[in-house]
């Protein structure tokens, strides 16, 4: 089937049915916010600072994750504030993320 250009620029690129997914369906939530580089995947913990999911950022933070480390090139402060969250901009501030990087 032919596709227009303009079709096609909407749509992305042509691929191959068999070729598996560039991104998982957590990734596309956050793409407008996280583009993430060539190979970077966005974490689990990201994910939850976009969606303000704070009970889950916690654990994260309680289990170890560091707190100012960057997923496509954005920190677990810049996810929540980004997204409006601010019961998890509040907890990551309390736990000292670096305010400065937002």
């Amino acid at each position: 089937k032919m596709l227009s250009q303009q079709q096609r620029v909407h749509q992305g690129p042509l691929r191959d049915e068999a070729d598996p997914p560039a991104h998982t369906a957590a990734d596309a939530k956050v793409a407008p916010f996280l583009p993430p580089a060539p190979g970077d995947r966005v974490s689990l913990a990201h994910i939850a600072a976009f969606e303000g999911r704070v009970d889950d950022v916690r654990r994260f933070l309680d289990a170890g994750f560091p707190i100012d480390e960057p997923s496509g090139g954005w920190t677990l402060l810049h996810c929540a504030a980004a997204a409006g969250h601010l019961a998890t901009v509040e907890l990551l501030l309390s736990r000292r993320a670096y305010a400065l990087s937002v």
